[in-house]
């Protein structure tokens, strides 16, 4: 506070200052913050990153947009922003957009939450097939890899202490995941 009381300007102390205000809820004063700062340097991309954040933390799809837009153009393609402005199109029911920006992301930026939203436009552009092609990698992206042998273990140890009945139950649930020959 200090440090921006006597530097408004400065972008980084803004920047910083305004996502406590933001992680605290205390959004007009991260608003009064930014805006300061902003008119004094209204392409610097801290400073817009930051506004992003807190137009999205307040569910202002249409300015995180116009800002995200903003911000590709001036090169920012980070999946942060590029991920905050597909779910503002997803939320605004600009589904074919929210599809664009988030096929944009890279490998592995593409995470659950991704796939789930790029699902949910589909869905709502009534593009079924597609809606569970990409609702199954969500479930895929949020597995992991290693499940099966989780219930493996679960199952042995389930042996161990002669309950077979719950043993056979996770070795059937590791099989849901993997059919691995020792299970």
């Amino acid at each position: 506070k200090k440090a921006n009381s006597l530097q408004p300007k400065d972008a980084d102390v803004a920047a910083q200052l305004s996502g406590f205000y933001v992680e605290a809820k205390k959004f007009p004063l991260a608003e009064n913050v930014l805006n300061i700062a902003v008119t004094a340097d209204p392409q610097n991309i801290l400073l817009l990153e930051s506004l992003v954040k807190l137009e999205y933390a307040q569910h202002k799809w249409k300015d995180v947009i116009t800002i995200g837009e903003n911000l590709f153009q001036a090169g920012d393609n980070s999946a942060y922003i590029q991920n905050k402005v597909g779910e503002a199109y997803y939320h605004t029911k600009q589904y074919t957009c929210g599809i664009e920006t988030f096929s944009a992301i890279q490998g592995i930026y593409k995470t659950e939450g991704t796939f789930y939203y790029i699902a949910s436009c589909y869905k709502g552009l009534k593009n079924q097939l597609k809606a569970v092609e990409f609702f199954n990698r969500a479930i895929e992206a949020g597995l992991s890899p290693n499940i099966s042998s989780y219930y493996d273990e679960i199952a042995d140890s389930y042996t161990t202490l002669k309950r077979n009945r719950s043993a056979l139950q996770a070795y059937q649930k590791s099989l849901q995941f993997e059919e691995a020959p020792l299970t």
